[in-house]
């Protein structure tokens, strides 16, 4: 059985309070926030945790760490 994109966007939103991207894009963010504290680049973190460029990876990681890439790296 096949959903439709409006079905599970509702639904997702309805239970867990949050879009289906918002949630892809926080998760991503905390894979990014993983790899640079494991040595990776801001870069090279984005790009291994699927976002296609910097300053989406940016916009992103600021919303959901509060914080740019670049302070975090310095903890």
């Amino acid at each position: 059985s096949i959903i439709s994109k409006n079905y599970l966007n509702t639904n997702f939103k309805r239970y867990l309070g949050t879009t289906a991207m918002d949630y892809v894009r926080y998760k991503r963010v905390i894979l990014a926030r993983q790899a640079m504290q494991k040595g990776a680049s801001a870069m090279d973190a984005a790009l291994q945790s699927g976002f296609t460029d910097y300053s989406s990876f940016y916009r992103a990681y600021v919303k959901y760490a509060g914080t740019s890439p670049r302070s975090d790296m310095t903890v």
